[in-house]
C-alpha cells in the first residue's frame, strides 16, 4: 500500500522548506512524489510524507503514539508523535525510506536536495552509519552526494577531536598525534593507522641497518638513503604552493612536501629510532637538528636530507638579510611546529582568497596560540 497525502498537505508540508504558507513548489512536489513511492508502513504512520524529514532523525518507532477516539478506539489515521521528552534514543529509517532519502539527496534541484542534506548533517550521529551503506549505490550521483555528506560529517568529528586535543595539551604536545588529527580535519578518512604502521616498518628496517653505525652522521646517512634514495621522498619544488603539501597523509602518499612536512616525517622516523633530533624553525625554512655532546648536524629534509653545519645556517640567515640570533636556531616545541604548519597553510589560503579555508585555519591558530 502506498501512502497518499491530500493535495492540501503538500502545501502545508512545503512550509518546512520555507516555501510560504499553503504554497507548493517544484521542490516540495518532487519530494512528495518520491516519498509517495515508499510503503506506508515505512513512514511509521506519519500522515504527511514530508514530515518524515523532521521526525525520523530523532524519534524511533517506539516514540510514535496513537490517538484515542472518545470511546477508546485506536484510529491509525489519528496517529501522532509523542512529545520529545517522552522519547529517548534513535533508530535508522527503514530501507524503503533510506532509498527515497538518498534519491532526493542526489536530485539536481537544490530545493529538493538541500533540505535532505541539512537534515542528514543536523543528526550526523544518527545517520552516518546507515548512510555509509549507500557509498556503493548503483547511481553515481547518489554515491557522490553521499560521500560529500559523509566527508562533511567526518570533518566535523575530526575538528572536535582536534579541538579537544589542543585544549588539554601544553607545549609538549604529541607531534605525531597532532599532525594526524590535523590531517583528518581535511581528509577524515585518512588511514592513519596504516601510515603509522608504514613509519614503524621503515624504522624497523633502519634499526637493523644501523647496528654498525658508530657516529650520528652515519646514522643520518642511513635514514637519508632510505627516505630520499629508496623511497624517493623529495621537496615539492614543482608545486610548492599546493595545499596538499601541508597534510601529512598526502605527503606520505606522494612522497613530496614542503620543508616543514618533510621535516615532520624525518622527526617521526627519528623518534622511533630514539635519535636526538629536533625541529628548527629558521625564518623561511624548516630544518631538523641532530645533537649530542660530540656531534651537531642540521638536516635539510626538503633537499634530500642534506647535512649542514651551524656555520652553514648562519650564512643562510645572512643571505636572506636576517640578523643572526641564537634563538633562531633553538628547537621548536611540538606545539610551535604544529602552529607553523597551520600558519603556512593559512597564509596560502589567504593569498588564494579561499575565505572558508582561511577562516577555518584561523580558528585552529587561535587554539594553538593558547
Amino acid at each position: 500500500m502506498k501512502t497518499t497525502a491530500p493535495a492540501s498537505t503538500i502545501g502545508t508540508c512545503g512550509d518546512i522548506y520555507n516555501l510560504g504558507p499553503g504554497r507548493a513548489s517544484a521542490g516540495a512536489t518532487r519530494i512528495h512524489s518520491i516519498l509517495n513511492e515508499v510503503p506506508r508502513e515505512h513512514f511509521w504512520a506519519v500522515p504527511c510524507p514530508e514530515v518524515v524529514l523532521s521526525v525520523f532523525f530523532t524519534r524511533p518507532k517506539a516514540c510514535l503514539g496513537v490517538a484515542q477516539e472518545p470511546g477508546g478506539t485506536k484510529t491509525p489515521e489519528r496517529e501522532r508523535m509523542k512529545p520529545m521528552d517522552e522519547c529517548n534514543g534513535t533508530a535508522p529509517p527503514p530501507p524503503g525510506l533510506q532509498a527515497a532519502l538518498v534519491t532526493l539527496l542526489a536530485d539536481d534541484d537544490p530545493r529538493v536536495s538541500e533540505p535532505i542534506r541539512r537534515r542528514l548533517l543536523a543528526d550526523a550521529a544518527g545517520t552516518a552509519a546507515w548512510l555509509a551503506r549507500h557509498r556503493l549505490h548503483a547511481d553515481p550521483a547518489v554515491r557522490r552526494r553521499v560521500k560529500e555528506v559523509l566527508d562533511t560529517m567526518g570533518r566535523a568529528r575530526a575538528e572536535d577531536a582536534w579541538g579537544r586535543f589542543l585544549s588539554r595539551q601544553g607545549e609538549g604536545i604529541d607531534l605525531e598525534e597532532g599532525a594526524w588529527l590535523f590531517a583528518r580535519t581535511r581528509y577524515p578518512d585518512a588511514p592513519v593507522e596504516a601510515y603509522r604502521a608504514q613509519l614503524d616498518e621503515w624504522a624497523a628496517r633502519l634499526r637493523e641497518e644501523m647496528g654498525a653505525a658508530t657516529t650520528g652522521s652515519a646514522m643520518l646517512q642511513r635514514i637519508n638513503g632510505l627516505l630520499f634514495g629508496e623511497l624517493g621522498f623529495r621537496g615539492n619544488d614543482d608545486h610548492y604552493y599546493d595545499p596538499g603539501n601541508s597534510y601529512l597523509n598526502l605527503v606520505m602518499d606522494r612522497r613530496k612536501g614542503i620543508p616543514i612536512t618533510m621535516g615532520v616525517v624525518y622527526l617521526l622516523l627519528s623518534r622511533r629510532l630514539s635519535l636526538p633530533v629536533t625541529g628548527i624553525g629558521m625564518p623561511g625554512h624548516f630544518l631538523c637538528r641532530y645533537q649530542t655532546p660530540r656531534e651537531e648536524h642540521y638536516i635539510d629534509a626538503f633537499h634530500q636530507g642534506r647535512l649542514l653545519t651551524r656555520a652553514d645556517c648562519v650564512a643562510r640567515l645572512r643571505q636572506f638579510a636576517v640578523e643572526h640570533d641564537e634563538t633562531v636556531l633553538q628547537p621548536l616545541s611540538p606545539r610551535r611546529i604544529l602552529h607553523r604548519m597551520v600558519s603556512n597553510l593559512h597564509l596560502l589560503h589567504k593569498d588564494q582568497r579561499n575565505r572558508p579555508e582561511a577562516e577555518r585555519l584561523e580558528r585552529y591558530l587561535s587554539l594553538l596560540g593558547r
